[in-house]
């Protein structure tokens, strides 16, 4: 299990909070009206020190609990539970169906999956592993999505405020940053219902078995 955890806490958490801080530094140098945005992150980059990394390691995890608390609440407040029967075929779901009315007395929904959830990790240990690593692409996903999307919102900003105060020097790249942010974000947010699909349908495949 400690294998398990470390994977999800590096690819779920360290990296979107990398990643927060890069755009960050992204951020406050376009804020500052530097033209060379690049070499200023990199400069700020060199400045780190050996013995640094370790806290700096420790305050990405954090950032990245925060991150992912943010991106769960808003995807339970605007996803659904999946179409079942879309996502297994109608024979899988029949099955499905069957199972957790023997096993548990419920139907199909968020609440019956968790069961299966426990139920395959208890169960079937191989199948949860493989699972677990969709999980953790899934999350990472999820907030990476979450933060190019505040990120186009912020090079919005830039366009719209700081331009007209300081100058047109930031044009160029508050337009290039924008348009990479917005097709990263729906390229992330594909990825996140991609292993989101994965999860739901190795979970309850070990569940069947």
């Amino acid at each position: 299990m400690q294998i398990k955890t470390t994977l999800y806490d590096i690819i779920g958490y360290i990296l979107p909070g990398g990643l927060f801080l890069l755009l960050l530094l992204i951020g406050h140098a376009q804020y500052d009206c530097d033209s060379q945005v690049l070499k200023s992150v990199w400069a700020n980059i060199e400045m780190v020190k050996w013995p640094q990394i370790i806290v700096i390691c420790f305050v990405l995890y954090i950032a990245g609990h925060i991150i992912s608390s943010l991106s769960s609440l808003l995807e339970s407040w605007t996803s659904k539970s999946p179409n079942y029967e879309k996502l297994l075929g109608s024979e899988l779901f029949n099955r499905y169906k069957s199972k957790l009315e023997e096993l548990y007395k419920c139907k199909p929904d968020s609440k019956s999956f968790r069961l299966c959830v426990c139920y395959v990790e208890s169960k079937q240990s191989a199948v949860y592993s493989t699972a677990f690593t969709f999980l953790s692409f899934y999350g990472m996903s999820r907030n990476t999505s979450l933060l190019l999307a505040l990120f186009a919102v912020w090079e919005m900003f830039i366009l719209t405020c700081v331009i007209m105060t300081k100058g047109w020097s930031m044009l160029f790249s508050a337009v290039l940053g924008f348009v990479s942010a917005l097709i990263l974000t729906v390229l992330t947010y594909y990825t996140y219902k991609r292993f989101r699909r994965y999860f739901y349908q190795y979970i309850i495949c070990g569940f069947l078995l």
